[in-house]
């Protein structure tokens, strides 16, 4: 049972509750604040995270384009070196056929006159030399330029 409270006891009673009521809805305001901080926190930390990763994709994007573009610039140097390298190839074997025909008349030559032509054969065979170290010297040139790098040329 309940007693008969006195007015004053009832006004007591009543600033006591309103108080009790105040402290509570102080400490859910406080929650509150501290909730909104947290989650403004994790949203910042979320925009940061999407920024990172919507950055690292716009980096591998164009890692894969100059991957591609590097792929494309390795594949025409290669041709380029594959075209450059049959050229000198046959570069070099016309220079070692030119020298063994040359060889060969030559010799021919050193027979066909003997030993009283020896001095007349002597100056057709220099001549012959002669023409043959200037195509050599040509022929170097050529190899020289093609083996120097495109930018050079």
């Amino acid at each position: 049972m309940l007693a008969p409270m006195s007015m004053d006891e009832v006004t007591a009673e009543r600033d006591l509750l309103r108080a009790e009521f105040a402290a509570r809805e102080y400490r859910m305001e406080q929650d509150m604040e501290a909730l909104k901080l947290s989650k403004a926190q994790d949203l910042a930390a979320v925009g940061r995270h999407a920024a990172r990763v919507a950055d690292s994709e716009r980096l591998l994007r164009e890692a894969a384009d100059a991957h591609r573009d590097m792929q494309a610039q390795l594949r025409e140097a290669q041709k380029i070196a594959a075209e450059r390298t049959e050229l000198l190839n046959s570069t070099e074997l016309a220079l070692h056929e030119m020298t063994l025909r040359t060889t060969q008349n030559l010799q021919r030559q050193r027979l066909s006159q003997g030993q009283e032509n020896g001095a007349a054969g002597s100056a057709v065979a220099e001549t012959e030399v002669a023409a043959l170290r200037e195509a050599i010297v040509d022929f170097g040139d050529r190899v020289a330029q093609l083996t120097q790098p495109e930018e050079k040329r």
